[in-house]
């Protein structure tokens, strides 16, 4: 009877799985442990969908260019338009961004496992199957953001929660002179509200205390209250999609630095990462009359030498110590 109903065991699982989650969803400090399980699982089963397959049939699969050929059209042009013609149909019905959420998915490739269980269910080809939908997810590591971006548009721009954290990190950045890694790891316990001072953990471990400007504890308490998701990590700023993870490097920092620099239209730079926000923080406080051990306390710089980079580029300043040239007068 159940073979019947479920001629594929993957899918009894699957719904197994749902209905656990929903009766007893993670929460808190538990959710880290249940993702790295998650992730496990998955690993597991894809070695698993793997060692199962005849090598010469994914070969095959492999070679097969008609097939891999169409999955390809109709994952990124069947089911882009599909997506298209859904979001234009629920865009007067639905909130703008929600509405967004069809085009999205129908961009994104399918899951070998999806992918496995489907063929399976229908007897086909399993090995080609999930050869084509290796292929569609590597593909759409590049095609899907692309193709996404070309077709939403303006409604594709960031907007919400993403701008009340782009905004803190930003300002935490060009008013405080941060590195990208010291504004990723703030944490909760990191900011006194009261005495209005932020505990910064620098470099080789160091930890320093520096004023809390009233527009940058603004802006992160804007953040905390109203775009940051609930969590059981003490780190404040988190992913804006699922998973809600909290920041774990500079990476993220630094993407939304570059990006932000890139939509300025800010160029002849060497760079266009958080770092360039650190070098106009500590120019603009040369130029204001902060003395270099000032600035290195700061700036959380161990050696003063450090620091007597940024008096390099303020032109003006040195311009003001230099003598004239005496060929000027000839």
């Amino acid at each position: 009877m159940l073979a019947r109903l479920f001629p594929d065991r993957f899918v009894p699982v699957l719904f197994a799985t749902i209905l656990l989650a929903s009766l007893l969803p993670v929460r808190g400090g538990a959710v880290p442990i249940a993702q790295g399980v998650s992730t496990a699982a998955i690993v597991f089963l894809f070695f698993l969908n793997g060692v199962r397959l005849p090598r010469d049939e994914v070969l095959h699969g492999i070679r097969n260019w008609k097939l891999q050929g169409s999955a390809l059209a109709f994952c990124f042009g069947v089911m882009a338009a599909l997506g298209l013609a859904a979001q234009f149909v629920t865009a007067p019905l639905l909130p703008a961004t929600l509405a967004l959420g069809f085009l999205f998915l129908g961009i994104l490739p399918s899951t070998v496992q999806s992918a496995t269980a489907a063929s399976s269910l229908a007897g086909g080809n399993v090995a080609a199957s999930v050869v084509a939908a290796a292929l569609l997810n590597l593909v759409g590591v590049a095609a899907s953001p692309l193709l996404f971006a070309a077709l939403a548009g303006a409604e594709g721009e960031i907007h919400g929660e993403a701008v009340l954290r782009i905004v803190a990190i930003l300002l935490l950045l060009a008013r405080l002179g941060l590195r990208a890694g010291e504004a990723a790891l703030i944490a909760l316990d990191d900011i006194d509200w009261r005495a209005g001072l932020l505990r910064v953990k620098g470099k080789g471990g160091r930890i320093a205390s520096i004023p809390l400007p009233h527009d940058v504890g603004e802006a992160i308490s804007d953040y905390i209250l109203r775009g940051r998701p609930l969590s059981g990590s003490r780190t404040i700023f988190h992913r804006v999609e699922t998973p809600y993870t909290p920041f774990r490097s500079a990476s993220m920092v630094s993407l939304i630095a570059g990006r932000a620099l890139r939509r300025a239209g800010i160029t002849g730079l060497r760079s266009r990462y958080a770092h360039v926000f650190r070098h106009t923080f500590a120019t603009i406080a040369i130029r204001s009359g902060a003395s270099l051990t000032e600035l290195g306390q700061v700036l959380g710089h161990k050696d003063p030498n450090t620091t007597r980079i940024y008096a390099k580029v303020d032109i003006e300043g040195l311009r003001s110590l230099s003598r004239a040239w005496m060929g000027a007068a000839l």
